[in-house]
């Protein structure tokens, strides 16, 4: 109860598990960003790249599940460039 859930099975979103609670996916976010060792002007730059130029606070949160998949893609591409 109170606990906002995120349906990502949006076809907007990303394929990740059905209805995550908001405060779960917003801590992957962050768990993701300090693996990247990303700085702000890193993640707002992310951000614009793959939201039409909006800020993390112009982002719905249905559309959180989609940001933690592409930052979860970079992790990995990170991960296996080096």
């Amino acid at each position: 109860p109170g606990s906002k859930k995120i349906p990502a099975n949006n076809p907007n979103t990303s394929p990740l598990p059905d209805d995550w609670p908001l405060p779960e996916v917003l801590g992957h976010i962050q768990t993701t960003i300090r693996q990247l060792g990303w700085d702000f002007q890193q993640v707002q730059g992310f951000i614009r790249d793959r939201f039409q130029g909006r800020q993390r606070r112009d982002l719905k949160d249905a559309e959180l599940p989609t940001l933690l998949y592409y930052l979860k893609v970079a992790a990995t591409q990170a991960a296996t460039t080096g």
